[in-house]
């Protein structure tokens, strides 16, 4: 399931990610980040996985594989800084690891810091 944080600074996106990632979920966002893009400012993205993420299914996998075969959406996207809040040992692995890969500025923060991660992203 996702939800949006509807408490985010303005010019930023955020989103609480828990339970089964799905393709609706998927879906759900590519709308906002469509108007993120289409409006030409930088993309500033807060995701939080909680520790009941339990992943993400079989549709949502592919949404994300069509996503990066067409490349259109992140080409376009002035991504500036991407907030990963969590505290699921996994997704700080992924980070330490790939990181570095990612468009603009990515920064890891603990669950416990949701309000310091808001503001990074947003600065």
């Amino acid at each position: 399931m996702v939800e949006e944080h509807s408490d985010m600074p303005e010019g930023t996106l955020g989103y609480r990610i828990w339970g089964r990632f799905t393709r609706e979920d998927y879906k759900a966002i590519l709308p906002r980040l469509q108007e993120a893009v289409d409006s030409g400012a930088e993309v500033r993205f807060l995701c939080q996985m909680g520790p009941q993420w339990e992943g993400m299914t079989g549709g949502a996998i592919w949404e994300d594989v069509k996503a990066d075969v067409k490349f259109e959406l992140l080409q376009r996207a002035k991504l500036h800084r991407i907030a990963v809040v969590s505290d699921l040992d996994w997704v700080r692995h992924l980070m330490e690891l790939l990181g570095w890969a990612a468009p603009g500025e990515v920064n890891l923060f603990p669950l416990g810091q949701l309000e310091e991660a808001k503001a990074w992203v947003a600065g």
